[in-house]
């Protein structure tokens, strides 16, 4: 009797602590990090996995002793870039394209710190913004890591602000795991090519051409205008060798002698999939693609087929959004 009373005692007092302490932490208050949300034109259209903001400065000599002095340049751009981790709305990808497509179309919005019960942290707002750079993370068949995209702005004017007030987006957040964006769940297709081939596509981006800005200064008038464009980018992929044989068939076809390469060129989509590894979530149409280099890669273990590293160059690229 005396043990099932110690017992019972012992048991009684574990729970009392075990309250204690649930009280306690939900007492204090959280400085968790939370999570960040980019707005443009008012549309919440993607989460932020990580953000930096810099402005350029500019350096002279002082009469003093010879010191250097550091001022702000008024005249240079506001430069700042994001890492996007999953959308929320399907809108990102038109104004990306528009972006690339047209280049002058101006961006208003600002990016949410949030923490996890919905309240507004800081603000950062940004007018008459425009993007430099577009970078997509790597994608890898083998990976279990997020796909990202990232880009690089620059504002005509920022403005940092306390927040305030509460925001909704971690229910949308919570809401919809479909949209999650992973580096394995991504199709290559290429007409003539097997898609199974493609286990791998290394991290490329977009960079636009000329000044880097939109400040007031006469170096920056011609991008303000619009009249640069992008670069386009040069692809590397991992392909298998069991499927590879067409790779290299098209590598003869562009390289011959008496090669036509304009008309040997191919289109292509990249797509992003849903975690059902069948709905796509966007897509990246590739147009006028050429293969330019091919390599054997290390040496396969006994249990696995060789790997091609093949080097594609692309003439253009536009989004294409999938299901809304």
């Amino acid at each position: 009797m005396n043990a099932h009373i110690r017992l019972i005692a012992a048991i009684a007092l574990f729970l009392l602590a075990f309250a204690c302490h649930e009280a306690t932490a939900a007492a204090r208050p959280s400085y968790s990090t939370g999570y960040a949300v980019l707005e443009v034109g008012g549309v919440p259209l993607a989460y932020v996995s990580s953000f930096e903001h810099a402005s350029r400065l500019q350096s002279e000599r002082s009469g003093y002793e010879g010191a250097t002095n550091f001022a702000h340049d008024s005249q240079a751009p506001e430069e700042f870039s994001v890492v996007l981790s999953q959308s929320l709305d399907n809108r990102l990808f038109g104004i990306l394209g528009r972006q690339i497509s047209r280049g002058g179309e101006r961006l208003n919005g600002r990016l949410l710190s949030l923490d996890w019960e919905g309240n507004v942290r800081r603000v950062f707002e940004f007018s008459d913004a425009i993007v430099n750079e577009v970078r997509f993370s790597t994608l890898d068949a083998t990976s279990r890591e997020r796909f990202t995209l990232g880009l690089k702005l620059s504002a005509g004017q920022t403005r940092w602000s306390k927040g305030g007030g509460k925001a909704n987006y971690r229910d949308i957040k919570a809401g919809d795991r479909r949209n999650v964006w992973l580096a394995a769940n991504f199709r290559l297709d290429i007409a003539g090519l097997d898609s199974r081939a493609v286990m791998r596509i290394e991290s490329f981006s977009l960079v636009r051409k000329g000044n880097p800005g939109l400040g007031n200064g006469p170096q920056y008038r011609d991008y303000e205008d619009g009249e640069t464009g992008f670069e386009m980018p040069k692809l590397t992929l991992g392909l298998s060798d069991y499927f590879g044989t067409e790779v290299f068939d098209w590598y003869e076809e562009l390289h011959a002698d008496t090669a036509d390469a304009e008309a040997a060129e191919r289109s292509g989509t990249l797509t992003l999939l849903a975690a059902d590894q069948t709905t796509p979530l966007f897509g990246i149409a590739l147009t006028h693609l050429g293969v330019y280099r091919i390599a054997h890669a290390k040496e396969p273990r006994a249990d696995e087929s060789g790997k091609i590293s093949a080097g594609f160059y692309v003439e253009g690229l536009s989004f294409v959004t999938g299901k809304p």
